[in-house]
């Protein structure tokens, strides 16, 4: 009987551990995300003043590479990495970030535009 009330025991510290390990997971993941889009919106205001600087929006930032028709940028936070694609027409932009296969963030601006998702 007594061996049963640990086994019983187990289960639930075992449960919980595993409770609290994926919100801990799901907290992690959140705030990392959400250093994720700051960056990209700081990204997206330093474009946008340079392209009202210039009165164009530049066709390849510095220290982005060309991928495809656009261009990407690896954003590293802590160990986690993040793909930046960027691409460009004549006075306007758009800039967006992919968590995953069907999960982005874009946000858009340009020559006298404000910059916006």
């Amino acid at each position: 009987m007594l061996y049963r009330g640990n086994v019983h025991g187990f289960h639930f510290l075992s449960r919980a551990l595993i409770i609290f390990v994926a919100i801990c997971g799901f907290s992690y993941l959140s705030y990392v995300n959400n250093q994720a889009v700051s960056y990209l919106w700081e990204q997206a205001e330093a474009i946008n003043t340079q392209c009202n600087k210039d009165k164009k929006c530049p066709v390849h930032p510095a220290g982005w590479s060309k991928h495809d028709f656009r261009y990407r940028y690896d954003y590293v936070y802590f160990s986690t990495k993040f793909y930046l694609f960027y691409s460009a027409e004549d006075d306007v932009f758009s800039i967006y970030i992919n968590y995953g296969p069907d999960l982005s963030y874009k946000l858009v601006g340009g020559v006298n535009k404000v910059v916006s998702q």
